[in-house]
């Protein structure tokens, strides 16, 4: 499956219009992408995907080739502009796999009365422990503003990336009780030398979400799913009963 072939589509949410590439199949997962990026960060891990699984890359709000409204950018923002493009769709009953401030997302999408199939987080930021961590540290300044820059590099919209990393709420942050709302499966993959979010993390995840399985990828950095993706694509069609 190649990147390149996958159909673009526009869908228009009530917080503007979001673009996806789409390709039919069963069962569908749905691809969410880390801060700052664009859909085209998994282009790699598509290409090794078979052509009879189901593909959904968004672009999230503000990302990509997607709308860049001025509003806040909340993860409950991005959650309701998914969950919009989902049923737009009809792909509510979805896997959704994604990774750092798109696991984010996506744990908060599995949460409650989730419709779909089964969630993958990969190194997922939004942790409490995280924030608290880092405040602990006594930088929690200098710690937003290389994570602003890092974000720029990729994605030059500086109100999206500062409102992003200013904005959000700390009731948004992902908790043991509000992790133990997400009750259909979940994988979490962790690269084991991630210097970003510390493995650890990936540990609390599967403790507080019960039920998950944990798979730690040896070697592999934040960005598993490119720099390991034969591995990553291994791990996704086994959670997903692809070919079973």
């Amino acid at each position: 499956m190649l990147y390149e072939e996958l159909e673009d589509v526009y869908v228009q949410t009530s917080l503007g219009r979001l673009h996806f590439k789409l390709r039919n199949g069963s069962p569908t997962v749905v691809f969410l992408h880390g801060f700052g990026a664009s859909m085209r960060s998994y282009a790699k891990l598509v290409g090794l995907l078979p052509d009879g699984l189901g593909v959904c890359l968004v672009d999230l709000l503000g990302h990509g080739d997607s709308d860049a409204p001025r509003i806040e950018y909340t993860i409950g923002r991005q959650v309701q502009a998914v969950k919009e493009l989902l049923q737009a769709k009809q792909l509510q009953d979805s896997y959704i796999f994604g990774h750092s401030y798109g696991a984010w997302i996506a744990a908060s999408i599995a949460q409650g009365n989730y419709k779909g199939r089964g969630t993958v987080l990969e190194d997922a930021m939004g942790l409490k422990e995280i924030f608290d961590d880092i405040e602990r540290t006594g930088r929690a300044e200098e710690w937003k503003e290389r994570w602003i820059a890092e974000a720029l590099v990729f994605n030059p919209r500086d109100y999206v990336i500062r409102s992003a990393v200013n904005a959000q709420p700390s009731d948004e942050y992902l908790t043991r009780e509000s992790l133990s709302a997400i009750v259909k499966p979940a994988l979490i993959i962790w690269g084991s030398d991630d210097k970003t979010l510390d493995v650890k993390y990936a540990r609390t995840f599967n403790d507080y979400i019960k039920g998950s399985a944990l798979e730690i990828v040896q070697g592999a950095g934040h960005t598993a799913h490119y720099t390991y993706a034969e591995e990553v694509k291994d791990l996704l069609l086994k959670f997903v009963g692809y070919g079973t």
